[in-house]
């Protein structure tokens, strides 16, 4: 309809103009005249509007039907948080302590050729991990006391506890490397099932007894 509508009025105007200067419109020819500006823009601009909109139209829906809808952007990959910063304080320096042996003490055993010996050491140094937690606890709660502010820290309960724990760590790190040593280099099993059990009797202990 916009396509006759649009013909139509562009043919109109100028059949006007030219019924209206050829004087058309007066005396007995004015009838005739006024037929002619009715049906001469419909005949000339209309009908040739009206097909061209309809063939246009008719293209764009094709084309519209035929064009594939668009897939759905895809979901944005979920990103992980990012950790607080840590505290570079008295209680962070005793924790890194406590965790650097047990991560040091997993990347050596991760070297060592399947023997029920490396089992056995695998096992201690789980036993050393699920210490940590108890460390990390004491550090977190003398970070919260703000025991650090104190003029002696090194003399109130929870940092000598924390700082014997250190000791412990230490100690135990370098006996498991001792162990692993000969365990490469292909000693006597006895002799290193007697250190190992020697071993357990020493690991640091930072939670309650049960």
């Amino acid at each position: 309809m916009t396509g006759f509508l649009v013909g139509y009025g562009v043919v109109f105007l100028p059949f006007l103009l030219v019924l209206l200067i050829s004087g058309s419109f007066v005396g007995s020819t004015a009838i005739y005249a006024f037929m002619a500006l009715m049906v001469g823009p419909f005949l000339v601009g209309g009908l040739p509007g009206l097909l061209i909109g309809g063939v246009v139209m008719g293209v764009t829906s094709a084309s519209g039907r035929q064009r594939p809808a668009l897939p759905p952007p895809p979901p944005q990959p979920y990103r992980m948080p990012l950790p607080p910063p840590r505290v570079d304080d008295a209680w962070s320096r005793l924790l890194d302590a406590c965790e650097q042996p047990v991560q040091r003490c997993d990347q050596a055993l991760a070297a060592v050729p399947p023997s029920p010996a490396k089992d056995w050491l695998g096992q201690i140094v789980a036993t050393m991990r699920a210490e940590l937690p108890t460390a990390r606890g004491l550090a977190e709660t003398g970070r919260r006391l703000q025991l650090d502010r104190q003029s002696r820290l090194n003399e109130h309960p929870l940092y000598r506890r924390l700082f014997a724990a250190t000791q412990e760590f230490a100690a135990t790190e370098r006996r498991i490397g001792e162990v692993i040593t000969q365990l490469v280099a292909q000693p006597d099993l006895k002799r290193v099932d007697s250190q190992l059990q020697l071993l357990e009797q020493q690991l640091p202990h930072l939670r309650p007894a049960d």
